[in-house]
């Protein structure tokens, strides 16, 4: 499998995101409130974010995405979000999906102390193991 490390090239270059002071871009590198959401990656095709079980929304049986993060994804022509998923067992899942799913079909929610949100339930994700 694909070690998801060799798919990032981190850039140094700043960009401030015209959002708000919690969502900023770096690069091609998401962030909310100083917390990596994922990256594009280098073909500009597919946004790439690494995900463990505390990142699960049991309560909707699915994966949590930024809404504005989805807005430029969708924006940039990403065809796919890949989220590689760490199980408990030390093996790796892949859950994907596009920006245009997630948006059609995920719950738009806001947590307290969370950003807003879509959440996508897994019969949404294409999954290999």
């Amino acid at each position: 499998m694909i070690s998801p490390n060799s798919l990032f090239r981190f850039e140094r270059r700043e960009e401030k995101s015209l959002f708000d002071e919690k969502f900023e871009r770096k690069g091609n590198s998401f962030f909310w409130n100083d917390r990596f959401l994922g990256r594009i990656s280098e073909d500009r095709k597919r946004f790439i974010t690494i995900r463990t079980q505390e990142h699960f929304f049991i309560k909707h049986k699915g994966f949590g995405f930024n809404r504005r993060l989805i807005e430029i994804l969708e924006k940039e022509g990403i065809e796919k979000v890949i989220i590689y998923y760490k199980r408990k067992d030390g093996g790796e899942t892949l859950y994907i999906t596009s920006p245009k799913t997630i948006r059609e079909k995920g719950i738009l929610i806001k947590e307290e102390g969370f950003e807003e949100q879509y959440v996508l339930r897994l019969e949404f994700f294409e999954i290999k193991k």
